[in-house]
């Protein structure tokens, strides 16, 4: 998953006041995700974007970042999701527009009732893009259903304040059947061992370990877990920078690189980041992970 650091499962905790914030929303729609664009009497929809972890639909999308406007209405979208677990997943889509880069990542979480967004982050127009953020929640919306309704997004935390509007959005997330298979024959970790586990392998920790040494520690606690196997893609300039990254999701430990951090999710597993510094071409991932059961 492309994003600032970590931004695939641990979102930064951001200081923010958005200038405003306007969401008008119909009621929500207790229902699966639509197949193709939508042809009410409002015509096609613009942007069509489904993952097997969520859908967003709308009539228009515009991303204002200075002079310079960018709707997401072209030939070729990256679209890919972490699929978390029960309680987080995410939507990704990078393009280019402009001769520039451009994203939309939203990031989800839900509880037994109810999903929502917590954040939403988009590029700042300028050539060495960088991100601007919109801490939610938004959209509440009973667990299952499609939000319907058009977003007006302004200010936001980044080096410039920027402008997002969608207008008839419908945005379905943990739809019935989506999602990885629940993680059995494991507990969750207490604060203590993810304490422990976070520090150097030296200090009984995972830090700094070999993927394969790593997992091997965690199948002797009984803990559940899953790695996000990160590594750059794209161009890479002699700084050492590359243009973008990616982090997939495996149950097992991933072929190399080495432990970096560690932390949990909503629902309670441990999350390993691997770090592999290696160039590569990004690969599509199955829509559980790499080494997943299937949900």
């Amino acid at each position: 998953m492309s994003a600032p650091a970590r931004s695939t499962v641990v979102i930064a905790v951001l200081s923010l006041l958005l200038a405003s914030v306007a969401v008008s929303a119909q009621s929500p729609t207790a229902s699966a995700p639509a197949q193709g664009p939508d042809a009410s009497a409002s015509g096609a929809r613009a942007i069509d974007w489904q993952t097997p972890s969520a859908h967003l639909q709308a009539a228009a999308m515009t991303i204002h970042e200075g002079d310079k406007v960018f709707t997401g209405v072209v030939p070729q979208v990256a679209l890919r999701s972490d699929p978390g677990d029960p309680a987080y997943r995410t939507l990704e889509a990078e393009w280019a527009e402009q001769g520039l880069e451009q994203r939309l990542f939203i990031y989800f979480a839900a509880d037994d009732h109810d999903w929502w967004v917590t954040e939403i982050g988009t590029r700042d127009g300028y050539p060495d893009a960088d991100w601007i953020t919109y801490r939610g929640p938004f959209f509440k919306t009973p667990r299952g259903a499609t939000f319907e309704g058009d977003v007006h997004l302004t200010g936001g935390v980044g080096r410039a304040p920027g402008e997002l509007v969608i207008g008839d959005l419908r945005l379905t997330a943990f739809a019935p059947g989506t999602g990885p298979a629940a993680l059995t024959g494991c507990h969750t970790a207490t604060p203590a061992e993810v304490t422990t586990l976070s520090k150097p392998g030296d200090a009984g920790g995972l830090r700094s370990l070999t993927p394969g040494d790593a997992e091997a520690l965690l199948r002797s606690m009984g803990v559940c877990f899953t790695f996000r196997y990160e590594y750059p893609v794209g161009s890479q300039d002699p700084s050492g920078d590359t243009s973008s990254g990616y982090s997939e999701r495996w149950c097992t430990a991933p072929p190399s690189g080495t432990v970096g951090d560690v932390t949990t999710l909503g629902g309670g597993e441990v999350v390993v980041f691997v770090e592999d510094p290696d160039v590569r071409v990004e690969r599509p991932q199955p829509p559980q992970g790499w080494g997943c059961p299937a949900a």
